[in-house]
């Protein structure tokens, strides 16, 4: 089943609040809102988090451990803070394609279906995290790239069951603030894909694009049609060669023949008998058809007989 890739959402991680700070402290603890926090930056330099009061309720798996462990009160109304940011907390989704490259068969395109969110918003204010999904996407493709190679080292296949098995579970980036995990892998139409090859030549090309898939149709075309066309391919890629293409072709008769059709079988058939095997095929062929009614030319004996016999 194919499935479209889900858009990346634009939206900021975080914006300066408009008020003053302890305005935005009185509404942050009167909001009902679950899906913001309130980062201050005090005058040490030093940013404080105020939750929303629900958001214990609301917050995605494992996005609660940055506030467990901090472990501070929330900022008092009159702290001298210097600046005021709004944070956003909702759950994000988007997509990664991928090619992946099992043992056996055909690239695989998939879509990476990502979750991901705050666990930190002072670290992201912190870190100037404004969108999240580059941070992600980077975190994702590594961490993708570093399993095709363990899996390969294994001899394993890179397949949409083990991408799950091995990110399905919440992967905390603490340089940022944030967290995410893999939900799904979905097979997708193949465009611009991150492809995933085993290194050292084997596989599919690492840079798989449009063109270059293209190019690879038109050579398994070519191989499929045989050994002809594969010369003439690499006459047209090399010109200069055609003495040796042409010496080539004189001693390979055999390999780029065309294949035969049932007359050409008869034909070669034919030419190995003898005189007298002809005449005798030929006689009893004669006779076949006439018993089913088919008209046939006269026979050399029968035609010389006739020819006497006119003559006298």
């Amino acid at each position: 089943m194919t499935t479209p890739v889900e858009p990346e959402n634009r939206t900021p991680l975080f914006r300066e609040a408009p008020q003053a700070a302890w305005r935005e402290i009185l509404r942050q603890r009167w909001s009902r809102r679950s899906d913001e926090a309130l980062v201050l930056l005090d005058r040490t330099g030093l940013h404080q988090v105020m939750w929303p009061r629900r958001y214990s309720s609301a917050q995605p798996a494992g996005a609660g451990r940055a506030r467990e462990a901090e472990g501070h009160a929330d900022p008092v109304l009159l702290g001298g803070y210097t600046a005021a940011y709004r944070v956003r907390l909702a759950e994000s989704r988007a997509a990664r394609p991928v090619r992946l490259t099992p043992t056996y068969g055909p690239p695989e395109s998939v879509s990476v279906h990502v979750h991901w969110w705050v666990h930190d918003p002072a670290l992201v204010v912190r870190a100037q995290v404004e969108h999240g999904w580059a941070v992600v996407s980077q975190s994702l493709a590594h961490r993708l790239q570093e399993l095709e190679s363990e899996l390969a080292a294994a001899a394993r296949p890179m397949d949409a069951a083990e991408v799950l098995r091995h990110m399905s579970r919440p992967k905390h980036l603490s340089d940022c603030g944030l967290t995410y995990r893999v939900a799904d892998v979905r097979t997708r139409e193949p465009d611009g894909e991150l492809l995933l090859a085993p290194s050292g030549g084997r596989g599919f090309p690492s840079a798989w694009t449009p063109s270059r898939r293209q190019e690879y149709d038109f050579c398994l075309y070519a191989i499929r049609n045989g050994p002809v066309s594969l010369v003439a391919l690499w006459l047209l890629s090399q010109p200069e060669q055609v003495r040796e293409v042409l010496e080539w072709t004189v001693s390979n008769q055999a390999l780029i023949r065309e294949e035969t059709t049932w007359q050409d079988e008869i034909a070669g058939l034919l030419g190995a008998l003898s005189e007298e095997e002809r005449r005798e095929l030929s006689k009893l062929l004669r006779d076949r058809l006439l018993r089913i009614g088919r008209g046939t030319p006269p026979h050399e004996d029968e035609a010389a007989d006739s020819w006497e016999t006119s003559a006298r």
